[in-house]
């Protein structure tokens, strides 16, 4: 779901401090920064920014993610965690070593990550992100650019990962204001770094959290930036719209992301269910298509889409000619001839199912005749794509398909047992020879 590629930043990065200790420098440091002749030197504010980043890391104690456990042990230096217990995260299941003021998750006894559940000081990262920006200010020779730049995308990376964990947690509200915090903060001077990938992330977990305005500002700000990840941002901000019942802003969000990226599915069907719930006129799609095609007229994928859209709009035969079309433009491109065999494969359980309620023998068998030669012509798409298609995995599902199909035709004759057999080798031993 997410697409931030998240750091690490050792806890070793500061000497480890007493919370006392860690409380009184973070005082004397805003004592400081309130003096109004200390306020004025740029020694000031680097200092209450270090310290408040001390503040930080100080609950997490000297562990330190990708270490062992018994490693761990000896750096703790015999401070010993007030329970260990078993925790499920997405999924995966963690030794967990509870302490005081924070958490530490393993797997194979590995420190995988480290949650802190009571900080020494509130708001942290947000002093020292502010301090680091007035630092900016008086730092006007920029003899410290290089260290406010290093320490802000420290303070950029603690948020992600505290929204990956908060993610992790299903606490998806939580991980979104960590995403934008972490975006926000790496848009700060000097660094002034534009990361939109994390402003995504942020909109895609107010997505899940259900925050359909939150959403929309989110996504809003992805497409500031030319941002749309392969149309995603597009699919859902109309989705949010939509949720709000802003009809007339939605269908112009997925007209523009139609435009821009085609190939999405979340756009297209929801181009379709719009245009459908709307009344409005589905062919409409297909005006937005072609000025596709005429900017990428040797673009097979446009007549992919055109085919889905036909196919979901119920135009069978029209379908069925885009995906030839994209046979025509480039032999290359199995997803033409995947979507091919897909109609005529539900052309064959449409059929199935109708011979399911025939008493009648020789219409019973009428049916049968046209199930097997409807499901001949998916098997011979899905093996064209199997043979024309490069990628491995794409091969093992379609290998998935040929052998259920092949089975009714097994014994046929020799080149069927032969198709067979070939394709439930390979869903068997998952290699491609």
């Amino acid at each position: 779901m997410l697409i931030a590629a998240l750091a690490v930043i050792s806890t070793s990065a500061f000497a480890q401090k007493t919370e006392e200790a860690t409380q009184k420098a973070v005082a004397a440091a805003q004592a400081a920064c309130n003096d109004a002749k200390k306020a004025t030197k740029l020694a000031t504010w680097m200092n209450a920014a270090k310290v408040n980043l001390e503040a930080y890391l100080a609950p997490q104690g000297a562990g330190m993610v990708g270490i062992g456990r018994a490693e761990i042990t000896m750096l703790l230096n015999g401070k010993k965690p007030i329970e260990t217990v078993t925790r499920t995260i997405a999924g995966k299941e963690y030794l967990v070593d509870v302490f005081t003021n924070a958490d530490y998750y393993y797997q194979n006894d590995i420190l995988q990550f480290i949650v802190t559940t009571r900080p020494y000081v509130e708001n942290a990262l947000e002093t020292a992100l502010n301090a680091y920006s007035k630092a900016t200010e008086l730092d006007v020779k920029g003899a410290k650019t290089k260290e406010i730049m290093d320490g802000i995308n420290k303070i950029s990376t603690y948020y992600q990962n505290e929204a990956l964990n908060a993610y992790n947690f299903g606490e998806y509200s939580q991980s979104s204001v960590l995403f934008q915090k972490a975006f926000e903060a790496a848009a700060t001077a000097p660094l002034s770094k534009i990361d939109t990938s994390v402003i995504y992330n942020a909109g895609q977990t107010a997505f899940m959290a259900g925050d359909m305005p939150r959403t929309e500002k989110m996504m809003k700000e992805c497409l500031k930036y030319n941002y749309y990840e392969k149309g995603d941002v597009f699919a859902k901000l109309a989705e949010s719209q939509k949720a709000q019942k802003d009809t007339t802003a939605c269908k112009q969000t997925l007209e523009a992301g139609f435009e821009k990226c085609p190939e999405n599915q979340g756009i297209l069907v929801g181009l379709i269910n719009l245009y459908l719930d709307t009344k409005d006129d589905p062919e409409k799609l297909f005006s937005l298509l072609d000025v596709a095609k005429k900017n990428e007229p040797n673009n097979a994928s446009l007549y992919y889409v055109e085919g889905n859209l036909r196919k979901q709009l119920g135009q069978t035969e029209e379908a069925i000619a885009a995906y030839d079309k994209c046979a025509e433009v480039n032999p290359g491109y199995e997803y033409g001839f995947i979507g091919k065999g897909l109609v005529y494969a539900e052309q064959a359980d449409k059929i199935s199912e109708k011979a399911e309620r025939e008493f009648n023998d020789a219409k019973y068998q009428v049916l049968v005749e046209q199930y097997n030669e409807v499901l001949s012509k998916a098997i011979a798409s899905f093996e064209t794509a199997f043979g024309v298609t490069k990628d491995n995995q794409l091969k093992l599902s379609l290998a998935s398909y040929l052998k259920s199909w092949l089975y009714r035709f097994r014994d046929k004759d020799d080149a069927h047992k032969a198709a067979y057999e070939k394709y439930n080798e390979i869903v068997k031993t998952g290699e491609i020879k």
